[in-house]
């Protein structure tokens, strides 16, 4: 509601994005070390030493049940490939080049597992029946939340925003407080509409996100809905939020005192820009 006041609600029997991508990468981690030491056992050449040989950090697997810090090493992981492009990380990042940027963004890319959407929902199932359920139960809720994001406006979706029940097949969002396009005002503006990264896109099968499937006729349908007494109704909720003092609809990420003086200048000269009226985008969106 404000920066010093919100309300929580306790989401049953599910677990953020984040919680899948840590045990991705600790099994990736598990499986890379089980093959080493399978390869060293049947090499032939192999001396056996008192030693221990040096490790990679990288590829060693953390022991069962501690905590998988993966959010500072991905960070650091993208500072080396910006680094091998000569990408000056200390000045402020409207100055970084875009083609590297492109070119960091799918190196990284094609180490991600793409895949842990789809393996939690297979899981998660107890028969195959149930399986094919989730899978187009998922379909179907994350047309609709696409579409809902979009008029929304809504921001912030990293992945421990997004929680999943992967035995229903259901995706929830939470925390929005990054709401009306107020994504487009933090220091590194947000410019997509909702997230649809190839891990959520993937358990949608061989028809995808353009195809016909439950995915489009999902999101046509909520569309359909929002242009008729839905989404009037939802404008005058709506309403009453946006006329609401207690309630901030803006971003509130301050700054800092780590942050850059670049940084800093382009977030307070964006603060000092003209934004839209929350309820005149929403009308725009749901008219659409």
């Amino acid at each position: 509601l404000s920066r010093s006041s919100g309300l929580i609600e306790w989401v049953p029997r599910t677990k953020p994005l984040l919680a899948l991508y840590r045990d991705a990468v600790r099994s990736r981690a598990l499986t890379r070390a089980i093959a080493e030491r399978q390869r060293s056992l049947n090499d032939p050449e192999c001396v056996v030493s008192k030693k221990p040989s040096p490790r990679n950090p990288r590829d060693e697997s953390p022991p069962p049940g501690a905590r998988l810090d993966v959010l500072p090493r991905a960070m650091r992981e993208w500072r080396a490939e910006l680094a091998k492009r000569a990408v000056d990380v200390s000045a402020p990042r409207s100055q970084w080049d875009a083609i590297a940027l492109r070119e960091a963004h799918d190196a990284l890319t094609k180490e991600a597992p793409a895949d842990l959407v789809e393996r939690a929902l297979c899981a998660a199932a107890k028969t195959p029946d149930a399986w094919v359920s989730a899978k187009k139960r998922y379909a179907g809720r994350l047309g609709g939340s696409c579409v809902a994001a979009h008029v929304l406006g809504l921001g912030d979706r990293h992945l421990e925003n997004v929680l999943i029940d992967a035995r229903a097949g259901h995706l929830v969002d939470v925390d929005w407080g990054v709401c009306f396009d107020a994504g487009t005002r933090l220091r590194v503006p947000e410019t997509v509409p909702f997230r649809l990264t190839p891990a959520v896109a993937r358990p949608l099968g061989p028809e995808g996100a353009r195809r016909a499937g439950g995915f489009v006729e999902s999101a046509r349908a909520c569309a359909r809905a929002l242009a008729g007494d839905a989404g009037r109704s939802l404008l005058e909720l709506l309403g009453l939020c946006c006329r609401d003092a207690r309630v901030e609809w803006r971003a509130t990420r301050g700054v800092h005192k780590g942050r850059r003086r670049g940084d800093r200048d382009e977030e307070n000269a964006a603060r000092q820009q003209p934004t839209r009226e929350p309820l005149a985008l929403a009308a725009t969106r749901v008219l659409e």
